[in-house]
């Protein structure tokens, strides 16, 4: 009688203990299921990183070449300049209408990279706020995952 009563007793917190068990490892499941759209979120930011990194080396090329031509710009200025001190009046005014034109290239061309530069900088800023969210929740996560741990620690112990 007693025996059967030790049976039961025992029977009954095995079950417990199993469904315990059951719903810590289904917890765990979750948990790491949510790590795992983390690390998706996170590998997708650093293929934007790399992407933008990508961007911003073609973006200083196209500076660079832009910077060479504006001195070419400069150069070829300078030249007219000093050919329109040779030549006459008529000839003077075909060069300045040159230059002028010359001029508002270089000036649209330095805005548009302006602009440009802007859209990419602020690309930059949205991409650090994601970067800072993902490590902010990644930061939680884990604090959580230690706080479960400490509690299953504490249980198993007690």
């Amino acid at each position: 009688m007693e025996s059967d009563k030790t049976f039961d007793l025992m029977s009954k917190m095995y079950s417990e203990m199993n469904n315990k068990f059951d719903k810590m490892t289904s917890r765990m499941d979750n948990m790491y299921s949510e790590m795992q759209k983390m690390n998706n979120r996170l590998s997708n930011v650093e293929s934007n990183v790399k992407d933008l990194k990508a961007d911003t080396a073609k973006s200083s090329i196209l500076l660079e070449k832009v910077d060479s031509n504006v001195k070419l710009l400069a150069e070829g200025q300078e030249s007219f300049r000093s050919q329109i001190g040779r030549n006459n009046n008529d000839d003077k005014r075909s060069i300045n209408d040159r230059l002028d034109v010359i001029e508002l290239a270089v000036s649209n061309t330095s805005k548009t990279l302006g602009q440009n530069f802007n859209k990419l900088s602020e690309k930059i800023d949205d991409l650090q706020i994601d970067v800072n969210t993902t490590t902010s929740k990644a930061v939680k996560t884990e604090n959580k995952v230690i706080e479960f741990e400490r509690r299953l620690d504490e249980k198993m112990q007690g």
